[in-house]
């Protein structure tokens, strides 16, 4: 089997991409590929520049990295309460070159910040806009209060939110039937 996971930021110290990263190393079995979204450099989308063979070559590169995996793990990192603009216009352009670029592909959708909140404004927006480009969402998971309940060293070191994801990974296992 193969995974693809990415934090849905290009911040360079993504708490995100940090996450998600943690959370698809527990799938050691399968094969491993993990993604910053920094490799695929795109401006804003705008139907101006759509056609321009530089960013439909990266935004094809994109699509072609996601059709090998049987599983995503992406974490929603949260801006003003929402995905980052980096990541919706990756949606965007992904959309236009191929709208269901997500057509068949299973998705364990992840969230952090450093709020309470554990960035489910973000997630519930990825709930709700990645199925319309085929996804399958088969597991959610926010994780609050990042830099109190993680360590990049150890990963989750809140004894209840270990449990509760090992509980995800669990169910995400099973219904991917590994």
């Amino acid at each position: 089997m193969n995974i693809v996971a990415f934090g849905a930021s290009i911040s360079k110290n993504s708490i995100n991409k940090a996450f998600a990263h943690f959370v698809a190393s527990s799938f050691e079995e399968h094969d491993l590929n993990l993604l910053d979204l920094n490799s695929f450099p795109l401006p804003a989308f705008s139907v101006d520049i759509e056609k321009e063979p530089q960013y439909v070559a990266i935004v094809q590169d994109f699509i072609s990295t996601l059709q090998i995996a049987d599983l995503l793990v992406i974490s929603m990192a949260e801006h003003n309460r929402s995905m980052t603009a980096a990541f919706k216009s990756l949606i965007d352009w992904s959309s236009r070159v191929q709208y269901d670029f997500l057509k068949g592909k299973k998705i364990l959708l992840l969230s952090t910040s450093p709020g309470g909140f554990g960035g489910q404004n973000s997630l519930g927006l990825a709930i709700k806009v990645l199925p319309i480009f085929g996804a399958e969402i088969i597991n959610t998971f926010p994780l609050p209060k990042f830099y109190e309940n993680f360590s990049l060293e150890n990963g989750i070191v809140n004894e209840e939110l270990t449990k509760a994801l090992g509980d995800i990974l669990a169910d995400t296992k099973a219904k991917l039937e590994w």
